[in-house]
């Protein structure tokens, strides 16, 4: 699977059907892809996980149950 092409792919799908405010902030960050596409991930920092600080503070919430 290449996933680049796909990721592209989605993203050019994406661009299709939303407005012109997210469009162009897409747009924008395309540029920064590196750090938060893992499909463009070069270096293995990401090592095939995606998280977030909110995903990482909801799981020490859970935690605490």
């Amino acid at each position: 699977i290449n996933e680049k092409a796909l990721f592209l792919g989605e993203i050019k799908c994406l661009l299709g059907v939303v407005g012109e405010r997210p469009k162009k902030w897409l747009e924008d960050h395309m540029a920064h892809k590196v750090k938060w596409a893992r499909a463009f991930d070069t270096n293995g920092r990401r090592h095939s996980i995606m998280t977030s600080n909110m995903a990482e503070s909801f799981n020490n919430v859970l935690r605490g149950i």
